[in-house]
Order: structure tokens, then C-alpha cells, then sequence
């Protein structure tokens, strides 16, 4: 957490929902696929005040909200 605090030059309680550039979770995920082809993945990261989710697609996710609650 700290040193994506440092990076972004930022409280992380600030953020809820973000996308990683050049993600080691990607390399570590396609290191460890033994022959999954090699897409364009894209990362992102849902902060909550208890987890963290990572995710891991090929397209953006639609985000909405509905009566101040978000959905994805």
C-alpha cells in the first residue's frame, strides 16, 4: 500500500477504484499460465475501507450508478 501511496503521491483513502499501469500482477499472471495467450489485460483494483479486489479483463467494465450505489 505504501508504495502505491508514494507512486501516486496521494492518501490512499482517497481512492476506491483505479487502474494499474504496467501491472506485475499481469506478469506474474501470465508467468504462471503455462500458455494462455498473451492478450492485452488490462488491471484494476477496488479499494475498500476492508480488501482489496483485484481484477483482471480484456475490455473496461461498464460502471453505473444506481441510487448513489455502484454497480459494476
Amino acid at each position: 500500500m505504501g508504495e502505491l501511496s508514494q507512486e501516486a503521491d496521494t492518501s490512499f483513502g482517497k481512492w476506491s477504484f483505479f487502474k494499474v499501469s504496467n501491472s506485475s500482477y499481469i506478469e506474474w499472471l501470465l508467468e504462471q499460465s503455462y500458455g494462455i495467450p498473451a492478450y492485452e489485460f488490462i488491471h484494476f483494483c477496488f479499494v475498500t475501507e476492508n480488501s482489496f479486489l483485484e481484477v483482471v479483463t480484456t475490455y473496461e467494465p461498464a460502471i453505473v450508478l444506481v441510487n448513489n450505489s455502484l454497480i459494476i
